[in-house]
């Protein structure tokens, strides 16, 4: 049986070829049990992801330290000082990052981690941490290396004021807060996350646990460097003087394309 030709009208074509939305048995209609689930994102947090603090930006890399610290470059030269996995104290999954600063020299320990980056944007970094008692500072760098220049975007804890600094152009200290502190609950992991504009040379915003800091009219640190380009992560902890103070550090994420 031959099959017949249906002619349509040009509204009617037009209208074939439009999207057509759900259906009415899709993701818009309601359920007794269980929720319609629209969000991808939402998806991958509710089996598993570490990515649940702050969703903006687009996922680079990221690192919950389970398959060890190989991913990073360990500085460990004064006494005592060292970088290990372990699974005393997790954010998520079973281990993270201990630092353990050094007693004397400049009291440092640090880890570093580079990673290639294709455009130029407003980049992320986040990171998760515990505190286990006394320390002198904890540093988060962030840089950008463009062929030509290194962009650098620095946040500082220092626990005697309990300020939050950033650092300017000059590379001087900008207070965004002070008294500050973070719980040092054995199974609290304080979360802060840095957002910085590659195009303005200037931050956008820093979140530190349940609060959000505008700091869009402070200029980062640009200085020649002909480098390889990529970003860099470091981590850096400051022991006092004779102390081997601890930190556990854990759920690295590096975003781009923020808002």
């Amino acid at each position: 049986m031959p099959v017949s030709s249906v002619v349509y009208s040009d509204a009617e074509e037009a209208h074939s070829e439009m999207p057509h939305g759900t259906p009415d048995f899709g993701i818009a209609s309601s359920k007794t049990t269980t929720y319609a689930l629209a969000d991808i994102a939402e998806l991958a947090a509710r089996i598993g992801s570490i990515v649940t603090f702050d969703r903006r930006g687009d996922i680079v890399w990221l690192d919950d330290f389970e398959n060890g610290i190989t991913k990073w470059s360990i500085s460990a030269g004064t006494t005592g000082s060292s970088i290990a996995i372990s699974t005393a104290r997790a954010r998520n999954g079973a281990n993270s990052a201990l630092l353990t600063g050094g007693s004397d020299g400049s009291f440092q320990v640090s880890m570093a981690h580079q990673h290639a980056l294709q455009v130029a944007s407003k980049l992320g970094m986040e990171i998760s941490f515990h505190i286990v008692g006394t320390i002198k500072t904890l540093l988060f760098t962030a840089n950008y290396f463009d062929g030509v220049n290194v962009h650098t975007a620095e946040f500082e804890w220092v626990q005697a004021t309990e300020d939050l600094v950033i650092k300017d152009e000059s590379d001087a200290d900008v207070v965004v807060a002070s008294s500050i502190g973070f719980s040092t609950l054995a199974s609290m992991f304080n979360t802060l996350k840095l957002v910085y504009d590659i195009d303005t040379g200037k931050y956008v915003r820093l979140i530190v646990n349940n609060v959000t800091y505008d700091i869009s009219a402070t200029s980062f640190q640009v200085t020649a460097n002909d480098e390889a380009p990529r970003v860099n992560v470091v981590l850096t902890l400051t022991s006092r003087s004779g102390q081997n103070d601890t930190t556990y550090v854990d759920d690295v994420i590096i975003t781009q394309n923020e808002p």
